[in-house]
Formats: C-alpha cells, structure tokens, sequence
C-alpha cells in the first residue's frame, strides 16, 4: 500500500492529500455534498463530524471554508483512520478522528452538524465499481443498509437544532431513504442535485448492462436513458428538527 500525494478539487479550492487504494478515494459526490452544505453551516465554534471521513478531504476542505469550527471525523477502516491523521498532520489541522463502526466510537458525544459520506450504493454495483477497488462496501443489495442505519442514530448525536446531511444516490432505493429521513426528522430539503455520466465499468458487458435493468425493475436502483446515455444522480438532502429554510 503506497500513499501517493495527489490534487483534490473540492468546491473550486485545490488541496494536496495522500491516497491509496485502500482507501475510498474522493468523487463528485463529496464535492457536491460540500458545496450544498456550506451555506447552512455557520462558521463559528460548534462541532462538526465528518461520518465516513475516508481520506479525510471534507473535513479539510470545510476547514478552509468554515475554520472556526471544531472538526471530528471517524471511519470503520483502520486505513482510512491512518491516511486521514496523516492527511490532516499535511494540512495542519486539528481533528479529533477516531476509528470505529459508524457512531460507535463517540460515546454520549453530540455535534451541531454530520455531514454523511458512508457509501450508499447497491453493493450488486459496488462489486463491478472502480470507486471500490479494495474498499469493502456493506450497503445491502438496494443501498439503503447502512444508510438507513445511519438516518435512525444520527438524531440522537445530534445536538437541539443540530443538522444531518445526506447525499442520496439513485444507484440505491432513493425513494426509500427519502422516505426514512422524512419518518425521522419534521423537516427534510433537497438542498443540491447532479446528473453524471453512467460509470464504464456498468456498460462494459451485457452482464453488467443487465445487472443494472434488473435492479432497476426491482426499484432497487434508479438510472435514466436520455439519447443513448446512461446517466444517475445524486440528491443532497438537508434534516433538522428546526426549519432551517
């Protein structure tokens, strides 16, 4: 396992980190997650958890955005744990990071913000994705595993009128966890949305090309054909039990 430094965009800012391939390297949906956050985020001394860190880019990212906040990131992955502490000793920040399971390794701990980047993608098309190579993927056949597990106990790490964010991917039961954060908290935004390109690896054969209509038949998943191409989205949704809008 070698850490290559690499430039990361996130939000129109360039950042140098260390990735690996054993850890979840940045996409898009980390960068669209940012840039819907942002605006309700105040930029003063409340906690912030980055859940699912991986390399730990958000949380650096946000941290030149909104620097008087104070940053907290976890990730089940005893690399990620690793890469992310040394990406953030790169950047000069100050994170209290930790490794475990979800929620588990904060205790009675509260935060006035998560920002969500556990996987949620069918785990039938993580298997065929480059995005996980050698990265594990627990999201259950429709991608909702985790993700509902994680809408369910966030309230209770979640200060009064406290904010979870949520990016929704169509390459999962959207319906479902939209639905699920609407059961969870009085008040749920789409607050960011982007199409993008079906990946290559889902189109490269008729089994993968069929994988992907059979999901979709069982409601599992969710992709549009518009001229020819293939093309799925990403929603970031907002939550409260305040009206933050």
């Amino acid at each position: 396992m070698n850490n290559q430094l690499q430039t990361i965009v996130v939000n129109d800012k360039s950042f140098n980190i260390y990735l690996n391939n054993k850890t979840f390297n940045p996409t898009g949906t980390s960068d669209i997650l940012l840039k819907s956050a942002i605006p309700f985020i105040e930029n003063k001394n409340k906690n912030i958890l980055d859940l699912g860190t991986g390399s730990g880019v958000l949380t650096i990212a946000l941290s030149h955005f909104k620097p008087k906040l104070n940053f907290y990131s976890s990730d089940l992955s005893i690399s990620s744990y690793k890469l992310s502490n040394l990406n953030y000793k790169k950047n000069n920040l100050q994170v209290i990071n930790k490794c475990g399971n979800l929620f588990e390794p904060w205790g009675q701990f509260k935060f006035d913000y998560i920002v969500n980047d556990v996987s949620g993608i069918s785990s039938k098309l993580a298997s065929v994705s480059k995005w996980f190579n050698s990265v594990p993927s627990d999201s259950g056949i429709d991608g909702t595993k985790l993700t509902t597990k994680i809408i369910k106990n966030s309230k209770k790490y979640l200060n009064k009128n406290g904010i979870f964010f949520l990016p929704v991917l169509s390459l999962s039961n959207h319906k479902k966890t939209i639905s699920y954060l609407s059961k969870n908290y009085k008040y749920s935004k789409k607050i960011g949305s982007k199409f993008w390109v079906m990946p290559k690896e889902f189109m490269k054969n008729d089994k993968n090309k069929n994988l992907l209509f059979l999901l979709k038949k069982k409601n599992q998943i969710d992709f549009q054909i518009k001229f020819g191409i293939y093309t799925w989205q990403t929603d970031i949704y907002a939550s409260s039990d305040r009206k933050f809008f």
